[in-house]
């Protein structure tokens, strides 16, 4: 990725988002999710439910709803098919969307202010870093795998092998100079037949006395997401997602 390139500010019409998250983390608190109530109380028409992630490596709310954050408490909002929902666990408070319409800008405004209510709720004095994270679920046919329409990757087979692959887990880290970014492919008939799962996740670490300016690094951690995510899908999957729903 090029320093200082910024991503087109395009919304696709057939994004493969199941959910996007801000996270903020913080030094350990062991009394976060009691402090936390009082952000409850006050926001009781917005998030009507509690869910407790506790098994480690839980990755799904009860309704279906994903979110890959073992040991939280989750908030989730009113409806069958509620829309945001808001989680903290003793190092970390995320807020989370299910949709997308309105992009970047759209969740940030939104986001922004849960963030600062929830840390001053918390008594946080210093964040250590931030991310911004995609979770994506392509539709594909997985028991007839085709990998390199959808993403840039090719994997070396042996000529006798065929060109279709397999049950393909992959995971890569991205360095840059103040974090990184995470990669996560999931293409597997026996997780899905219907779905590649695609998770990108890009952390900015923060610096000493940063609480008052993180929204800074949720750009740029942001920024560096959405690269990924631009560089890595191949142009006929970018002209599928500006045409039709995935």
């Amino acid at each position: 990725m090029s320093g200082g390139r910024e991503p087109d500010a395009v919304v696709y019409p057939g994004a493969p988002l199941r959910a996007v998250a801000i996270e903020v983390t913080f030094p350990a608190l062991l009394d976060a999710v009691g402090r936390f109530g009082s952000f409850q109380r006050r926001h009781s028409t917005e998030f009507d439910r509690v869910y407790e992630t506790s098994r480690e490596g839980a990755d799904e709310l009860p309704d279906g709803r994903e979110f890959s954050r073992p040991r939280s408490t989750v908030l989730m909002g009113v409806g069958s098919e509620p829309e945001r929902a808001v989680s903290i666990a003793r190092d970390q408070l995320a807020v989370i969307t299910y949709t997308y319409a309105t992009g970047f800008a759209g969740f940030l405004a939104w986001a922004m202010p849960m963030l600062r209510e929830g840390l001053s709720d918390l008594a946080v004095e210093r964040i250590t870093s931030v991310a911004y994270r995609y979770e994506n679920r392509i539709r594909h046919d997985t028991r007839t795998l085709d990998l390199p329409s959808v993403l840039r990757l090719s994997l070396a087979a042996p000529a006798e092998a065929g060109n279709v692959q397999r049950h393909v887990h992959l995971c890569w880290h991205q360095k840059w100079p103040e974090g990184t970014v995470q990669v996560e492919v999931d293409a597997c008939p026996h997780v899905s037949a219907e779905y590649i799962h695609l998770n990108i996740t890009a952390y900015h670490r923060a610096r000493e006395g940063v609480l008052g300016g993180f929204e800074t690094l949720i750009r740029d951690a942001h920024r560096r997401a959405r690269l990924t995510f631009e560089e890595l899908i191949t142009p006929s999957f970018r002209d599928r997602l500006l045409t039709a729903r995935s």
